[in-house]
């Protein structure tokens, strides 16, 4: 660390913004969001050449938008000298500012492909092409699978994206049409008490055999997401005459399947739809190549595509030093949230686990993540996750020893005392299911639906 500075603004309500100097060029920015985590990093990469890269510029809000103009006042910037932005995930505390600094800017926004796919149908843009046609439960979720990786066309955004209908057929909806969906997802919880492009989508996304991350998508053969959603429940979610409902409504109605008492599940809608001016204006996104390093700072950094936390997400790795811009995929003292989320990723645990192992393959001097601060020990700090969820994984199955429970109670027993909000129960709750959905993936749970719901229990021993 070269140097570091703090700065506070006219505006009483905007706080004190932190910019922190790192070797290489790195500026770390501190941007204000809402609690529990209260800021999200956002870097800058000079150029040398009178441009920047913006890396998470942070979520939308009134407050953000004066944050950032006195960060340029500060650094002797304006507006047309950031050339590009670069966005890790697309959960609103990173993505949300691009299309605000692109209207501002004329700057490219880049992202990989599947990460925009999930925020143009999360949030108001509608459907990508695919989600309203067929549906077959096969094919790849993302463009075609080539190798371990799906392919990616230059510039092309929005309506381009080609999600296979199969994401949604794994929900057990079948009918045509679309609406714009809205939600939000992700910043994870603190752990109180408790490789190359080789990476592709997480290991989970990446086996050939499984068709790319339409295999992880389409694993009904292995009693995974289609399970926990129903396989003879095919019209459980379905919205209204035809049309494709939005995870606003499809998720309360989710949850409430998986025992969430009603008076909970209402108040989720409400909050999946407050997400909404934290990312607008949407950006136009030209996608990244993850076989092709990408140029920021004067230097070439290796797109690391992972997921399980946010589906498509990017680390950038630079080898030469060893830095990794890692966005939400590794966080200190945080777990990243692990979600189950209906339309998305049906085993996001094993693909957040084996992205994990990707990332650990890489020799790592210094880590800057999306949240808390920089720091080293990146292999220790990745086994740790590792152990975590394994541990979380046994506390559930534990809980399941003593009978069949629903996901609901599950998501009481493990996360106790610390949901205090709505906003904590959609992690908490979402989270629960994604270790059941792994404990049901790796046969030591069972899973069982009836009229009254779905329930979980211990796997019967064999023999």
């Amino acid at each position: 660390m070269v140097s570091g500075r703090r700065f506070r603004g006219g505006d009483e309500q905007v706080g004190t913004v932190q910019i922190t100097s790192w070797d290489g060029g790195i500026l770390q920015v501190s941007v204000p969001m809402d609690p529990p985590l209260r800021q999200v990093n956002s870097y800058i990469l000079p150029d040398g050449e009178g441009g920047i890269t913006v890396i998470d510029p942070g979520p939308h809000s009134a407050e953000t938008e004066q944050a950032w103009q006195q960060v340029l006042q500060e650094l002797n910037l304006v507006w047309t000298q950031i050339r590009e932005v670069v966005v890790t995930h697309h959960h609103p505390d990173h993505y949300g500012l691009a299309g605000w600094m692109q209207e501002r800017s004329g700057c490219l926004v880049r992202m990989t492909e599947r990460a925009h796919a999930e925020a143009s149908w999360m949030w108001g843009a509608g459907p990508p092409a695919g989600l309203d046609k067929g549906i077959d439960g096969r094919g790849p979720a993302v463009g075609e699978a080539s190798g371990n990786l799906p392919k990616y066309a230059e510039g092309s955004s929005g309506a381009d994206a080609g999600i296979d209908a199969g994401i949604w057929s794994n929900l057990g909806l079948s009918f045509s049409g679309s609406d714009a969906a809205s939600c939000g997802s992700g910043y994870g919880y603190d752990e109180a008490a408790d490789g190359g492009t080789d990476c592709g989508y997480a290991g989970a996304a990446g086996k050939e055999s499984e068709g790319g991350y339409a295999g992880a998508a389409g694993r009904e053969n292995e009693g995974g997401y289609a399970g926990l959603v129903g396989k003879e429940s095919k019209d459980r979610f379905a919205g209204a005459a035809g049309r494709l409902p939005g995870i606003n409504e499809v998720l309360p109605r989710f949850f409430a399947s998986h025992g969430m008492p009603e008076h909970l599940a209402s108040e989720i809608r409400g909050h999946l739809e407050s997400f909404l001016p934290q990312v607008t204006p949407q950006p136009g996104v030209t996608y990244l190549h993850p076989e092709a390093p990408l140029r920021m700072g004067g230097r070439d950094w290796l797109p690391l595509i992972t997921g399980g936390h946010a589906p498509g997400h990017v680390s950038l790795y630079h080898a030469a030093s060893g830095q990794l811009i890692c966005g939400d995929a590794v966080l200190p003292q945080i777990s990243p949230n692990v979600s189950l989320l209906p339309g998305s990723d049906p085993q996001p645990l094993l693909t957040f686990l084996e992205g994990l192992r990707c990332l650990r393959s890489y020799p790592v001097s210094m880590a800057f993540p999306g949240h808390r601060e920089p720091f080293s020990g990146f292999t220790a700090r990745v086994d740790s996750l590792l152990r975590h969820h394994e541990e979380r994984l046994q506390q559930a199955e534990a809980l399941l020893a003593a009978g069949p429970l629903s996901g609901f109670a599950v998501c009481e027993a493990l996360f106790r005392g610390r949901v205090t909000s709505v906003h904590q129960l959609r992690f908490a709750m979402s989270e629960a299911l994604a270790h059941l959905a792994e404990l049901v993936r790796q046969e030591r749970a069972v899973l069982t639906e009836s009229s009254s719901g779905i329930l979980f229990a211990a796997a019967p021993l064999p023999g």
